[in-house]
């Protein structure tokens, strides 16, 4: 099975999945909420602008109308002679949207207007000293009979003045300001009412917007509610007028309508970057080490087991732990991928660990069969560290049936490179102090020099395949093969071929004087529960046929 993650597994990884939800919500939040905010900050000096715009009108009519009304004030003419209302009526051309002007008697009375005398006097009550405006366009003012925009002046003598403004000239008048969903009050404190002129106020928000237009505050703004704010400004020539623009902010929705095309770039960038972390976390995933480090955590890495043989008898000895991966039911990567992956990764521990606690498993079924039987397990420095240099006395504690003699250590010798000199003398020194029986594994595809052989407390040396294939033929492997049979001998070393698969090349290891064997001859790598009982079927069926050979005797 090749080491290919599948789709699901890497989306539904821990780490992609709460990335790729960062990359996905936050840059779309963060730019959403700073859009928001940066159109409602602009919608609110929009505001405030219209606001002033209207204020500004008004300041300007009221300038011209208050000096149309100071001339008129100036006229000595008694009560309703024709020369007033000539002036009057001259006045009221020269001012765009001025219908007319009226005079009021120091008794609240109409006495004179610029379209003719008044030849019954009616009572006016609505006006106030000084300077003021009477506002008026939901109901008709009362002077004149007709809603609009009533703004009069008092002089010494207790005589007002005052100018009509019609309705249809103030809207006119405000009409470049009106925005939807809006409202536009004019409010004048000598008034209890102010004016709406555009829009609709809902009940609860009323009130509120007339007590801001009493304040005494040149710029006011004041969230209303959730969807509605307020902006009012002051006159500065009279600090009694105010205009307030009543409008709703921007929603999210509306805002990434409005500028929904930044909105669709920052989700495809959002969107890439997405896919693009995926696809890195994807290939960081199908790393060896990282699908080591969820193996070992998934507990998909066991010990299969490949019988050791007495190359004369036959009998089995015992067995050599191999690593397995297996993932779904199929093998993985073989182990002399993923056994350099685990080493570079400082991963070899654990591996090491769980191989020799399985062995002991394996021969805490064994020893009751066969008290001589023992198991190699592999191991290399960055396994033997000072953390795990007691393994085999910890196994002990918990497999007591076991002795150090049952479990044996073999070192890869491509491990032994001389960086790892000190940390390799001092583990071996434990495990040979502990009865560890300690070889080297594949024994001349390394780098052990002779003075490892004389330096370090081996007991035996495992032939590499690659020699035992080269029996028979006239070749420098089957010469060094030669050499190193010498050398084991020479040295007191016992020997262990590798991959012997034939019947030839055991009878001519056995005929060198080699005493052990393992390879597809005898038997292939096993799980634990099938060499558990192919090893039970092997040693009674050898001593059935011993038994059988002493009684022919």
């Amino acid at each position: 099975m090749p080491l290919h993650l599948r789709w699901k597994d890497s989306l539904t990884d821990h780490w992609s999945w709460w990335i790729s939800l960062l990359l996905m919500v936050v840059p779309v939040s963060l730019v959403c909420l700073l859009m928001l905010s940066t159109v409602r900050n602009h919608q609110a000096d929009e505001a405030r602008d219209r606001a002033q715009a209207v204020l500004a009108d008004l300041d300007i009519l009221l300038d011209h109308v208050n000096g149309s009304l100071i001339n008129l004030q100036l006229d000595n003419s008694a009560g309703c002679a024709p020369e007033r209302r000539q002036a009057m009526q001259r006045e009221a051309y020269n001012l765009p949207g001025i219908e007319g002007f009226l005079r009021i008697d120091a008794g609240y009375r109409l006495v004179c207007s610029s379209w003719g005398p008044v030849d019954n006097p009616i009572e006016v009550s609505a006006l106030n000293g000084g300077l003021g405006l009477h506002l008026s366009l939901a109901r008709r003012i009362p002077v004149i009979e007709r809603p609009g925009l009533l703004i009069y002046r008092w002089d010494a003598r207790g005589v007002a003045t005052a100018a009509v403004f019609s309705s249809a000239a103030l809207r006119q008048l405000l009409d470049r300001v009106r925005e939807a969903d809006e409202a536009i009050l004019i409010g004048h404190r000598d008034q209890t009412q102010p004016l709406l002129v555009e829009g609709a106020l809902s009940p609860s928000h009323r009130p509120q917007a007339e007590a801001a237009l009493n304040t005494h505050e040149e710029l006011f703004e004041q969230h209303l509610s959730a969807i509605s704010r307020l902006v009012l400004v002051r006159s500065n020539q009279d600090a009694k007028l105010s205009v307030a623009l009543v409008y709703p902010p921007e929603t999210l929705w509306s805002v990434m309508l409005l500028e929904r095309w930044a909105v669709i770039g920052i989700l495809l960038l959002s969107f890439g970057l997405t896919v693009a972390w995926v696809l890195l976390r994807r290939h960081r995933l199908e790393q060896v080490d990282h699908q080591i480090r969820l193996g070992l955590a998934r507990h998909e890495f066991e010990a299969w087991f490949q019988p050791i043989v007495d190359l004369h008898s036959e009998q089995w000895l015992g067995a050599e732990a191999l690593a397995r991966w297996r993932r779904n039911g199929q093998m993985v990567l073989p182990p002399s991928e993923f056994i350099a992956a685990a080493e570079s990764s400082d991963q070899i521990r654990e591996l090491t660990a769980i191989m020799a606690w399985q062995s002991c498993e394996m021969l805490n079924r064994l020893v009751p069969q066969a008290r001589d039987c023992y198991i190699s397990i592999n191991a290399s420095p960055h396994a033997l560290g000072s953390h795990s240099l007691a393994f085999a006395d910890q196994l002990r504690h918990f497999f007591p049936a076991l002795t150090p003699m049952h479990l044996r250590v073999e070192m890869t010798e491509s491990a032994l490179d001389p960086s790892r000199r000190p940390q390799v003398r001092e583990a071996l020194a434990k495990l040979d102090a502990l009865g560890c029986l300690i070889g080297i594994d594949d024994f001349g595809t390394g780098q052990a020099g002779l003075d490892y052989l004389s330096d370090l407390p081996f007991s035996f040396l495992k032939l590499d395949r690659r020699y035992v294939q080269a029996i028979g033929t006239d070749s420098i492997d089957f010469r060094l093969l030669q050499s190193i049979i010498q050398l084991a001998w020479s040295l007191n070393l016992s020997l262990v071929a590798e991959g012997v698969e034939t019947r030839a090349q055991a009878d001519w290891l056995k005929a060198q004087g080699v005493h052990y064997a393992q390879g597809w001859l005898y038997g292939k790598p096993m799980p634990a529960d099938e060499f558990y009982s192919a090893f039970v079927a092997q040693r009674a069926s050898f001593e059935t046929s011993t038994a059988r050979a002493v009684n022919l005797r």
